[in-house]
């Protein structure tokens, strides 16, 4: 605000009239401008303008007088979006900062500079990379901002951790006439005594294969020894004398070398 006032001096005897004008500096008060606000003095007035981050309630970008405050602009709530794709926006007063969302990380670091929202970037954490993550027995599948364990084949989550599969609980785990035994993650059916693999293998599993029964008889005509009959039953066979023969001792298929006929 500028101020005008007249001074009379005398020179000699002769007046001279003289007028002043003084500045008033207003900025110099503190209460000038509202809060998060600047003042500028002028040669005869000042003005206010809002700092940066926050916006006039006029509207106006240079304003005086009282009932004007300058309020917060919340920029994470502008369109497009401050901070970028997977990332989330703090509004703080006026200002805002980014930070990435969980799962993703920054190669910046957390080095966020406002102002230059473009420099900074949220890229997708590999999780997988860490041996850790998973547990024994399982694999870790990456995804877009997160990651998941799957327990391999023969295994089965339980409290986060992966537990062998008992396939050999499952009646149907192998066919009939054989034997399942249980392995870590696997199993195996082993066909009984008296059978054999449709597959040729020892030990198979898996659905196809079935035990069938072995014709003793027919593979070996002396199984039973002279004077005597071989007949073929489901998974075994017995021997008997021919008719004028006898044994002195009964047939045992556990003990066969103990069958003569005389």
């Amino acid at each position: 605000m500028m101020w005008t006032f007249s001074l009379i001096l005398f020179w000699g005897w002769l007046p001279w009239l003289i007028q002043v004008k003084s500045d008033v500096n207003e900025c110099a008060d503190s209460t000038t401008c509202p809060s998060h606000a600047t003042c500028t003095n002028t040669a005869d007035s000042y003005y206010c303008t809002c700092k940066k981050g926050f916006l006039s309630s006029n509207g106006l970008i240079q304003f005086r007088g009282p009932g004007v405050e300058c309020k917060d602009v919340d920029e994470c709530s502008q369109r497009p979006p401050q901070c970028g794709a997977n990332s989330v926006c703090k509004n703080l007063p006026g200002r805002y900062r980014c930070s990435c969302s969980h799962g993703f990380s920054s190669p910046t670091g957390d080095n966020w500079t406002l102002g230059k929202p473009g420099h900074f970037s949220c890229t997708d954490i590999d999780e997988c990379l860490d041996s850790g993550v998973c547990p024994e027995h399982s694999e870790c599948v990456n995804s877009l901002g997160s990651y998941s364990c799957q327990c391999q084949n023969g295994f089965i989550i339980n409290n986060a951790t992966c537990e062998d599969v008992d396939e050999c609980a499952d009646p149907r785990a192998c066919p009939e006439n054989a034997t399942c035994h249980n392995s870590l993650g696997s199993y195996s059916c082993v066909c009984n005594p008296g059978f054999e693999s449709s597959t040729g293998n020892i030990s198979f599993h898996g659905p196809g294969g079935t035990c069938e029964d072995v014709d003793e008889c027919s593979r070996n005509s002396t199984l039973c020894g002279p004077s005597s009959v071989c007949t073929n039953i489901l998974g075994e066979y017995s021997c008997s004398c021919l008719p004028g023969y006898f044994s002195p001792d009964f047939w045992n298929p556990k003990q066969p070398e103990a069958f003569k006929c005389i």
